[in-house]
């Protein structure tokens, strides 16, 4: 073969290699709190149906209230140690981590080459998903934020303890819009057909149009509601402290059923076709009907559900005060097994790859398999 084309052959291997590389670039996942914005709690990973053991388990240095966050083979966690930290899905090897300043209760959500997080002493933050480095921030000064971010192609909504729901650009950080609730916000925003849907301590179920931040409409419960509200399908589910369980049309407001529960429901509902699963504080996690809030079956723990339920392949994961993390049949409620903790599993699970991702109070990050 002559040199030129050997050369020609050559240059077009070269190509075909870059290109091809380039195809494969990862341009990242959007992964939030209770999976996505609607906040169903609802994956399609392979589920856990029998525990071998534990993966690997990383300590922090205070409890783990927040919930893990598991985007392109990493983990995404904060803890009260106002650290937040970035480890390697199949190993907990430390990628990076971040000094906060601040305890961290909320929950991460990652879009493209973006992870973003409140800390109680009110910084929003955005940082490198890669490198952990500091992208931008947003000082709401004089509240916390507690609640977990929602993505929305590029906008990131997520509200503070002072009751400002706020919409920013993800790639700057600059403000779209503010909308002042009248009363502290811990319940995390759900977005779904242009609406944004979240509660208050004051007990309002609030509905704000995503595009303007403008109400479109509310609903008064009789006490607070620091649960994440959960929609599909032409249905939003929410608890209250006021031991109800609501149902709305969420294009409305109109309210479908309530159901009354044996205690406080700070538990975010997971919607699955015909059945929603929801933990309450009086030790139970429950699986009502959607359409109509009638019982299905519940599942007794030794102590308060306050973790909500993440459903994958019919398998519904969760924790309790009781230091176990359970994992229940979603048709049944039949037990499939549990693992004891040092301490009350409160966060809610990520399962992804046939693994299962929790925090504990007992300090530590688990990961099971």
């Amino acid at each position: 073969m002559s040199r030129p084309r050997v050369l020609i052959c050559l240059l077009l291997v070269t190509w075909c290699l870059l290109t091809s590389a380039c195809s494969r670039k990862d341009t990242g996942e959007t992964v939030m709190f209770r999976g996505d914005a609607s906040r169903s709690g609802i994956t399609k990973a392979t589920a856990v149906k029998t525990l071998s053991g534990v993966q690997w388990q990383v300590p922090t240095g205070y409890v783990v209230t927040a919930s893990p966050t598991v985007a392109n083979n990493v983990v995404y966690i904060g803890s009260m140690d106002r650290t937040f930290r970035a480890l390697e899905a199949a190993t907990g090897k430390e990628l990076w981590k971040f000094d906060s300043q601040g305890k961290i209760l909320s929950s991460a959500a990652v879009a493209g080459d973006v992870v973003c997080f409140g800390t109680d002493k009110g910084r929003f933050l955005a940082l490198n998903r890669t490198t952990g480095a500091l992208l931008w921030e947003i000082d709401v000064k004089d509240g916390g934020i507690n609640a977990s971010p929602a993505i929305v192609g590029k906008q990131v909504v997520f509200a503070d303890s002072n009751g400002r729901l706020l919409a920013a650009e993800l790639k700057t950080g600059k403000q779209v819009w503010q909308f002042e609730a009248g009363a502290a916000i811990e319940s995390s925003p759900a977005v779904n057909d242009k609406l944004v849907f979240f509660g208050t301590r004051k007990g309002h179920l609030i509905a704000v149009n995503l595009d303007d931040g403008k109400e479109v409409w509310r609903y008064q419960t009789k006490r607070a509601i620091v649960a994440t509200p959960a929609v599909q399908a032409g249905i939003l589910v929410v608890g209250s402290l006021d031991r109800r369980l609501y149902a709305f049309d969420p294009a409305s407001g109109k309210l479908r059923w309530q159901q009354r529960l044996g205690n406080e429901i700070t538990s975010s509902a997971a919607l699955l076709g015909e059945t929603l699963y929801v933990g309450c504080d009086d030790n139970n996690l429950y699986a009502l009907e959607l359409a109509t809030g009638k019982l299905r079956w519940r599942f007794k723990t030794g102590g308060m559900v306050n973790s909500s339920p993440t459903v994958a392949d019919g398998v519904v994961y969760f924790g309790s005060r009781d230091s176990h993390f359970y994992a229940v049949a979603a048709e049944t409620g039949k037990e499939l097994w549990k693992f004891k903790a040092g301490g009350w599993v409160r966060t809610t699970p990520a399962v992804v790859k046939g693994t299962v991702y929790f925090g504990s109070d007992d300090r530590n990050i688990y990961a099971l398999h």
